[in-house]
């Protein structure tokens, strides 16, 4: 994965990523549009960390 640095501080980090604050009320507030975008974002790196926390998040979170 290629990453690049986060201005001064060090930390590399990637390049991309799914920002979901347009998600919703001030965005995008078609609900299942929101779950296939999140779930084509997902499937792109299966198996990484960043998806297994998003699922840990999202358990038991109502529809």
């Amino acid at each position: 994965m290629r990453t690049r640095p986060l201005g001064r501080t060090g930390i590399q980090v990637s390049p991309y990523c799914l920002d979901t604050m347009m998600f919703g009320r001030v965005g995008n507030r078609d609900h299942d549009d929101c779950v296939r975008i999140v779930q084509r974002a997902a499937g792109r790196h299966p198996g990484g960390a960043a998806q297994a926390a998003v699922r840990r998040a999202c358990r038991g979170v109502r529809r």
